[in-house]
């Protein structure tokens, strides 16, 4: 008895320890490698977005065909990007925004090319971009919403661009990137102290402007990826808002807004009807933070309320984003004030005569 009890326990560590050797291989496999981070933060630190891009989506593509959980690499991609960005003087927002789009562009044409789910692979790929800027930004002093404005819009408009380059949904593609975007943002800010409906709004509008932006590149109906995005946008921050102990009706008033502000000006920046797609953008914010409300057992009528008023919030402001441009456009420059003409220069003054005791002396 004494040796079978010896023997199960013998099993158990064992079992146990396989299983440890299993986690840690794992962990070692969804890390960014050394020379994977070296090239994308030689890439930032010249100040190349495309290189940038191209370097992270290798990485990600790399840790999803292997089976892995993408988050990891993304947020090591941006967070290395960012930094090495500051550090040379480059743009950390292009930086940001670069990574981003290549951790999502990575994301979903390995998960088409391995059959994986693409809508998770992407949400977690977005989640680690924006989480990855966040924490970067706050490490180096930067400014943290526009940083993460920026890889949110990265993160959404390589998903998009990769769906359409791959047949898949961009509706799908753009709501599961903006829910990513949010949800990042906001644990990533909840974590580093800062302020996480800043983050969550930065965040939320980035993913819609970038989804537009790419759908209106690829001539894909710019309205629909405005719904999409936005209620990704919402639902991601609500759940992480409540998933982390913020306040859920907070965090859908700001997603709200900024995800109907960055369809608005996205739109108007690619020539689309801003009125059709800031309201197809409010419409998929309010029903993306009610749903999550439902989900998470929050105060739904609290949370719609909220969402309604920052999407109405997030319209004023490009409204009025819009006028100050027309306006700056319908200001005529300033005419250059006339050169004055030179003086004419003075004629030289005539020699005083000599005196005449001079002029009267001669030569010796």
């Amino acid at each position: 008895m004494k040796i079978l009890v010896r023997q199960v326990r013998l099993m158990v560590l064992a079992l146990a320890a396989m299983a440890l050797l299993g986690l840690v291989a794992d962990q070692a496999i969804a890390q960014l490698t050394p020379q994977e981070q070296a090239e994308i933060q030689a890439a930032a630190a010249a100040g190349n977005s495309q290189a940038v891009k191209e370097a992270t989506k290798r990485a990600v593509k790399r840790a999803v065909a292997a089976g892995e959980d993408p988050e990891a690499v993304s947020k090591q991609a941006t967070s290395a990007a960012v930094s090495a960005a500051v550090n040379a003087g480059q743009s950390p927002a292009a930086a940001a925004e670069a990574a981003g789009s290549g951790s999502t562009s990575g994301a979903v044409e390995a998960a088409v090319e391995t059959g994986q789910d693409v809508a998770a692979v992407t949400q977690s790929a977005s989640s680690g971009a924006t989480s990855g800027a966040v924490e970067a930004a706050t490490a180096t002093g930067q400014d943290v919403a526009a940083v993460t404005q920026s890889a949110g819009s990265g993160a959404t408009s390589g998903a998009v661009e990769a769906a359409v380059a791959t047949g898949q949904d961009t509706g799908a593609a753009a709501s599961s990137a903006s829910s990513g975007a949010t949800s990042g943002a906001v644990r990533a800010a909840a974590a580093a102290g800062q302020d996480t409906a800043a983050a969550a709004n930065a965040a939320a509008s980035g993913a819609t402007s970038g989804a537009v932006r790419a759908a209106a590149a690829a001539g894909q109906d710019t309205a629909a990826a405005a719904n999409a995005a936005a209620s990704g946008a919402t639902s991601g921050a609500v759940r992480e808002a409540a998933a982390t102990g913020q306040d859920t009706a907070a965090a859908a008033s700001a997603a709200s807004s900024g995800a109907t502000s960055g369809a608005a000006s996205a739109a108007v920046e690619t020539g689309q009807d801003s009125a059709t797609v800031s309201g197809a953008a409010s419409s998929g914010a309010n029903s993306g933070a009610t749903q999550a409300a439902q989900e998470t057992g929050q105060d739904v009528e609290a949370v719609s309320e909220a969402s309604q008023t920052g999407s109405e919030q997030g319209q004023e402001q490009a409204q009025q984003e819009q006028q100050q441009q027309q306006q700056q456009e319908a200001e005529p420059e300033p005419e250059p004030e006339p050169e004055p003409e030179p003086l004419p220069e003075p004629e030289p003054e005539p020699e005083p005569p000599l005196p005449p005791d001079e002029q009267d002396a001669s030569p010796v």
